[in-house]
């Protein structure tokens, strides 16, 4: 069972329009960052604390531009060929760019470049940055972790197991690690 799904309704849909608010795409204006302050829901406003310097328009819009500054570092960090070919500036740019062409629809953010090659190809990129994200989101799927099988969780091993003495002056081990090197499957310290 999710654990939203055990949470009271209106908590669910506060939650649903707190996240709506901050995953709304900014705008860009003269090369800045700017954001949709004028979209956001009034309602949510209202229901947000006044801080000490800070509005509740303005505490949402600080949420909103950590979400948006986040997933630009993840492209970053994703495409670490690109990056120095384009120079940063131009990067976040089109990284801005193609997070409101292609915002996350996945948990998963090292997913999140997979469409960043045929996008760059659509708005008339060189062929050789082209290439370079080609090359980053293979590299990126090449060593991404498979998802952990489905069913019950890895075995666990009671910590009383791992306990025992040291290893002696004979390089005996207790505990786990004794039992294993007596099984031959680890061998103990010289």
């Amino acid at each position: 069972m999710h654990p939203m799904s055990t949470m009271p309704l209106w908590w669910r849909q506060l939650a649903r329009r707190y996240a709506h608010a901050v995953a709304t795409p900014p705008t860009i204006a003269a090369g800045e960052l700017c954001l949709a302050a004028g979209d956001l829901d009034q309602d949510l406003e209202h229901l947000i604390a006044r801080g000490p310097r800070r509005c509740p328009r303005e505490r949402l819009l600080v949420y909103q531009r950590q979400y948006w500054l986040r997933l630009i570092d993840v492209l970053q960090t994703e495409l670490p060929t690109l990056v120095p070919l384009l120079g940063i500036d131009a990067f976040n740019h089109l990284a801005l760019r193609y997070l409101i062409a292609y915002p996350p629809d996945a948990a998963e953010l090292h997913r999140l470049t997979r469409h960043w090659p045929h996008w760059q190809a659509l708005i008339g990129g060189p062929t050789h940055l082209v290439q370079a994200a080609r090359w980053d989101v293979q590299r990126a799927e090449l060593f991404a972790a498979p998802a952990p099988p489905a069913g019950p969780g890895l075995p666990t091993v009671p910590w009383r197991a791992w306990q025992g003495p040291h290893p002696g002056a004979d390089g005996a081990a207790g505990g786990m690690l004794g039992a294993l090197a007596a099984s031959g499957r680890l061998d103990p310290a010289p």
